[in-house]
């Protein structure tokens, strides 16, 4: 059910606007407070890549302050590296670069159906 709850979130977040892995961190952290640090990093990932996996979200290169014309597509053959570095699941600095996630088409169409039971 934890897990549900996440994914859930995440849906509402990649449905909202250009949202970072950090905030699906801070997710995890809400539901499962009492895991470490990696634990919670890793269920995270988890959700994020059974997303993409269905193509429900899109990830992408920002150069923070996030504007829309400072995003870029993370090409599918860098997500599993992308997705592993730590600085990317921790709020970014300013002028650096973070990775955020959008919904695709599917992703909203799932999202207005009511989510995931």
């Amino acid at each position: 059910m934890d897990m549900t709850n996440l994914e859930n979130q995440v849906l509402l977040l990649a449905n909202e606007d250009y949202s970072g892995l950090w905030e699906v961190y801070f997710e995890a952290k809400d539901i499962f407070g009492e895991l470490s640090q990696n634990e919670l990093i890793g269920r995270a990932r988890k959700v994020i890549n059974k997303f993409l996996d269905l193509g429900w979200i899109q990830l992408y290169w920002c150069n923070e302050p996030l504007t829309n014309q400072r995003v870029k597509p993370v090409e599918q053959s860098d997500v599993m590296e992308a997705l592993s570095v730590v600085r990317y699941w921790e709020p970014p600095e300013k002028d650096s670069v973070s990775i955020r996630f959008l919904a695709t088409g599917e992703g909203e169409r799932i999202y207005t159906g009511g989510g995931l039971k």
